[in-house]
């Protein structure tokens, strides 16, 4: 389901939030040292925002080393997972049986 808009904020400023297990309502699961793995994902995302904020490439080899961020087209639909311990691309189908049914029923909707 991934999380909502703008719950990376508190992370893009190194403001970031208590995750550790005694910190997180009892279904959500902790990766291992979850705090120290929330200050990583915070300053890797710091170092994306601010390369494309001066660059317009999050990839732009400066800050800290990580993931290159692929860029998302129609053809390569990925997304990058930014979770404490798995910084990685994903392939985003979110709601794909969804979109398939719009794409399929346009002529519908163009009513």
């Amino acid at each position: 389901m991934g999380v909502f808009h703008g719950a990376e904020i508190q992370f893009v400023f190194g403001q970031v939030p208590p995750t550790g297990p005694n910190n997180l309502p009892q279904a959500l699961p902790t990766y291992g040292e979850a705090d120290e793995a929330a200050r990583n994902v915070s300053a890797i995302i710091m170092d994306y925002w601010i390369s494309f904020a001066d660059s317009l490439n999050p990839n732009d080899g400066k800050g800290i080393q990580r993931p290159h961020w692929s860029q998302y087209t129609p053809a390569e639909k990925v997304a990058m997972q930014l979770r404490g311990g798995n910084t990685t691309i994903i392939q985003d189908d979110y709601r794909k049986g969804q979109i398939a049914f719009f794409d399929e029923n346009a002529a519908i909707f163009q009513k």
